[in-house]
């Protein structure tokens, strides 16, 4: 699986990609909108968000396809 990795706020994301092969987009959590998961899908492309600021049921509410993070602790749950 190959995925683009971005940060920032296009207006087209999907401009991003031009001849380069790709299965995901993941673009950062930060900017993500729920309109922006929508057009990375319907393009056929897997949404792949990572980044700094995690809202995990609001990510999984819009169907996300995978979260990315360099951080596996951010997925652990805060003990008790």
């Amino acid at each position: 699986t190959t995925s683009l990795i971005y940060v920032g706020r296009f207006c087209d994301p999907l401009a991003l990609i031009g001849e380069t092969a790709v299965d995901a987009l993941s673009p950062a959590t930060d900017f993500l909108t729920l309109e922006e998961v929508q057009t990375i899908q319907n393009a056929g492309y897997a949404c792949s968000p990572g980044g700094f600021y995690w809202d995990y049921p609001t990510l999984l509410a819009w169907g996300v396809d995978t979260i990315s993070s360099n951080d596996p602790a951010s997925f652990s749950p805060a003990p008790p």
